[in-house]
């Protein structure tokens, strides 16, 4: 971890491990905090009604899952199947959950077709609008999702080139430029 890509569990005692799970649910604790924050603010003002809330996440955590912690350059779901809650009381459904394969590509035109823009034909998303204000099914947006790992954590895995498909049940990954 120290450049944000996996670690191994190999050699790790059990105080390291716990350590690490510590630490994790110290960071979901202190965005739990800060979101209830806003939350209270919005409330007290009268502007949650008509706010538009997105909380989300790039990418998961190993937390042990397949003897790594942290992230990296691989597809376990542990990674990819991220949250994602959007809500905004006076224009969507409430307390409902979508299980539909949604990519974080559909968050701009979401927002667009919100706020009454059109969204550009060349957008890669497709809006989850008519999913959050219930004209359409919970449980299907698109027939599949793609991810991407380009180049990245410096130091580590930045000579990895990778995607993959996923169609709810089956997955391909792909790692090119491999020694």
């Amino acid at each position: 971890g120290q450049n944000g890509a996996t670690d191994s569990i190999v050699g790790m005692s059990d105080d390291d491990k716990r350590e690490k799970i510590r630490d994790y649910y110290a960071e979901i604790e202190l965005i739990d905090d800060q979101l209830g924050r806003l939350m209270e603010y919005l409330d007290r003002t009268g502007q949650r009604e008509n706010t538009m809330i997105i909380f989300m996440s790039d990418h998961g955590e190993m937390n042990g899952d397949h003897g790594l912690y942290w992230k990296g350059a691989y597809f376990y779901e542990a990674l990819v199947h991220v949250p994602l809650i959007i809500s905004c009381p006076s224009r969507f459904q409430q307390n409902v959950i979508c299980d539909a394969l949604v990519e974080l590509v559909d968050i701009a035109p979401t927002i667009l077709e919100t706020i009454g823009e059109e969204i550009p034909f060349y957008m890669q998303g497709k809006s989850l609008y008519s999913i959050l204000t219930g004209a359409t099914s919970l449980h299907h947006h698109k027939d599949s999702v793609y991810s991407e790992f380009y180049y990245c954590l410096k130091g580590c895995h930045e000579d990895r080139f990778a995607t993959m498909y996923f169609d709810g049940r089956y997955k391909i990954v792909t790692y090119c430029n491999m020694d």
